[in-house]
């Protein structure tokens, strides 16, 4: 997944944690690192989260991405 994400080029870095417990996902942190050229409202942060949901299978309300 984070090969995916740092495709975008307004993305220089991407950390995914994912927190488990028995084979259930509980939660996934992503922690997105900006291009220097780039300002945090240019990423959509809904976007991510839907990838994320969609790639694990899980509601993205088990998500949570924080953006430097």
């Amino acid at each position: 997944m984070t090969y995916v994400l740092e495709e975008d080029d307004k993305i220089a870095d991407c950390e995914i944690d994912i927190s488990y417990l028995n084979e259930e996902i509980l939660s996934v942190t992503a922690e997105i690192i900006l291009a220097a050229q780039n300002k945090e409202n240019e990423i959509q942060s809904d976007k991510i989260a839907d990838y994320i949901s969609q790639t694990l299978d899980i509601p993205t309300e088990k998500i949570a991405i924080s953006i430097h």
